[in-house]
């Protein structure tokens, strides 16, 4: 619990060597944590992470890339299309139109707006009619997206090989953002601090960090024991990390 210097394990009750893929935490309760997992599906902890419980009733794809949480609906991002649930996860149903056969990788919002990262076609907008996807693409450097971010009104979007951009126009244009990381670099997963001022990067070497809207990065590895890092989530002045085979672990950042 020390600003991302080292980190503990949190794991009880997930499958053993756990592939998780995404980490997301509730703003409203700060203590309800979900976790999405290749091939179980997803899985809650009401106790900041201590342990965990499975809940997929209606997740006919088990195989879940991301999750987020947009008021008080659940998405998950699975190899089978977008899920969503109303109740935390206890139910799910589909919405797919659009996106039936694409792999969904990511998923966030931007003013309300649900955007969703595929693997070979880019990133989608969500419409007003809650069903139906709309794609985005214009400037991005890869149609493989592996993440989406957003701080304010900056989207991020991380691609398996043609590292991070961001756009300011709502997905309209996108540009790189690769000062100090590798074009090719993979980013899994972003999390933004509560003051807004730090956005961090889960990738295939660890987290980082950056305070100007991906102008420089900061890489924060001590203490990982699985420097593959799949999935982020920021409850309160916790960093919480999901790895591909060493579970997740937690940090105290300021």
């Amino acid at each position: 619990f020390n600003q991302g210097q080292s980190w503990i394990s949190t794991s009880s009750g997930l499958p053993s060597n756990a592939n998780i893929r995404s980490i997301f935490t509730s703003v409203t309760s700060g203590t309800t944590l979900w976790a999405g997992e290749l091939g179980n599906g997803v899985y809650r902890s009401s106790d900041q992470g201590a342990s965990w419980t499975p809940v997929s009733n209606g997740l006919t794809n088990k195989f879940v890339n991301n999750l987020f949480l947009s008021g008080a609906t659940l998405y998950a991002g699975t190899d089978g299309g977008v899920f969503r649930s109303p109740d935390g996860g206890n139910n799910w149903t589909a919405i797919n139109t659009n996106l039936t056969s694409l792999r969904v990788i990511s998923i966030t919002a931007n003013a309300g707006v649900i955007y969703a990262g595929t693997d070979g076609g880019g990133v989608f907008r969500l419409n007003g009619n809650g069903t139906s996807w709309t794609p985005v693409i214009q400037g991005l450097t890869s149609l493989s997206i592996t993440a989406l971010g957003v701080n304010g009104a900056t989207l991020y979007a991380g691609t398996n090989d043609g590292g991070i951009c961001i756009s300011k126009d709502g997905g309209t244009t996108w540009t790189p953002v690769n000062n100090q990381l590798s074009s090719t670099l993979i980013v899994n997963a972003f999390a933004v601090s509560v003051s807004g001022k730090k956005v961090y990067a889960g990738s295939g070497y660890g987290v980082f960090v950056t305070e100007d809207e991906g102008q420089s990065w900061k890489q924060l590895n001590a203490g990982l024991l699985n420097t593959f890092v799949t999935g982020l989530a920021i409850s309160g002045d916790q960093l919480y990390a999901s790895t591909a085979s060493g579970g997740v672990f937690v940090s105290r950042i300021p």
